[in-house]
């Protein structure tokens, strides 16, 4: 397949479209790019989810136009299209992936804000869903929902849900086909516009998934570790380190495997913590650190300047193959 990834047929000349361009990062926060950049991409792509069909790929979902898209990456970056949808709802305000079922590739919940409704697919290695579930009556104020290890209902994906109007999390273990079991609710306060999942304490709090909790406004950045009674399932989430002096303009932040020298949460035999990608679009800055858990500070590793100031979407994955988390950065107003 060509750079093209969405044709727009009915497109003009003064049309504002998206491009998408895959890179790979080098263990030390340094960029190199994977492949072309591919262009021709609807500007209302509104959510990117990294996912394995076959092979590492991806979904863009089109809310205006309820089209869906699920493409395979190749190590060199080029794509190849696996399904298409045209007729999807224009409704679905946040699509979570997750492993729910015996499918052989990754799953996927979608929830309907509006409605209260989720709904959770199973999908092949083709990207074609096997089977679908719809559960009604969820809450209508969910702003985040978060995958993670919070129980032993192996190998199923459980799911954190923030209401940040009331200040609830709750978690939930996942059964078969996406049966939610409600585990435990904290209040963890109204204040948070990002949560990131991610292993940021270790011992001796246990091997469940951590979280970053950052507050733009206040610039404060809180680490929240999951302690557990004998991994039976979550016990509580202890505040692990607070920061009072982060940036007010951090958009996006991203979890993966960045720094040279220590080892892969996700597949090393040690964890080690989670490492992250702080980009602030106002200023073009890209800021990567390393965490580890035996150090008290963010170890930084890299700051660029030259980030366009445009990146809508910024979504990791594995797409080559190699030692380091790659990283799939949107532009939705080139």
């Amino acid at each position: 397949m060509d750079q093209t990834l969405v044709k727009d047929q009915t497109k003009g000349e003064n049309t504002i479209m998206a491009e998408i361009e895959f890179y790979e990062t080098d263990g030390h926060g340094r960029l190199d790019m994977l492949g072309t950049c591919h262009s021709g991409i609807s500007a209302n792509i509104s959510i990117i989810v990294y996912g394995w069909w076959g092979g590492p790929g991806f979904l863009l979902y089109d809310r205006t136009a309820g089209q869906t898209h699920i493409f395979r990456v190749a190590p060199d970056g080029s794509l190849t299209e696996l399904r298409k949808w045209s007729n999807w709802q224009h409704k679905w305000d946040i699509i979570v992936p997750g492993q729910w079922d015996n499918s052989t590739g990754t799953d996927l919940l979608f929830y309907d804000r509006e409605a209260g409704e989720g709904e959770f697919y199973g999908l092949n290695d083709y990207g074609g869903m096997e089977w679908g579930i719809r559960t009604r009556g969820w809450q209508r104020t969910w702003d985040a929902i978060v995958p993670g290890f919070w129980s032993s209902v192996f190998p199923y994906t459980d799911l954190l849900f923030y209401d940040r109007s009331a200040g609830h999390a709750d978690v939930h273990s996942t059964l078969r086909k996406g049966r939610l079991r409600f585990l435990k609710r904290f209040d963890i306060g109204t204040n948070w516009d990002l949560i990131i999942p991610g292993i940021f304490a270790g011992e001796p709090f246990g091997l469940y998934t951590d979280m970053l909790l950052y507050d733009r406004s206040a610039g404060v950045g809180e680490f929240h570790a999951s302690s557990d009674l004998g991994l039976i399932q979550i016990d509580d989430f202890v505040l692990h380190k607070r920061y009072d002096n982060w940036r007010h303009t951090w958009d996006i932040i991203v979890p993966g495997y960045f720094a040279a020298g220590s080892d892969d949460p996700y597949h090393g035999e040690m964890a080690s913590c989670t490492d992250l990608l702080f980009y602030d679009r106002s200023a073009g800055e890209g800021e990567f650190y390393n965490i580890q858990i035996n150090e008290p500070e963010f170890r930084f590793l890299h700051r660029s300047r030259r980030y366009r100031r445009s990146w809508s979407l910024i979504v990791p994955g594995e797409w080559n193959g190699e030692e380091f988390t790659n990283l799939l950065f949107c532009d939705s107003s080139a």
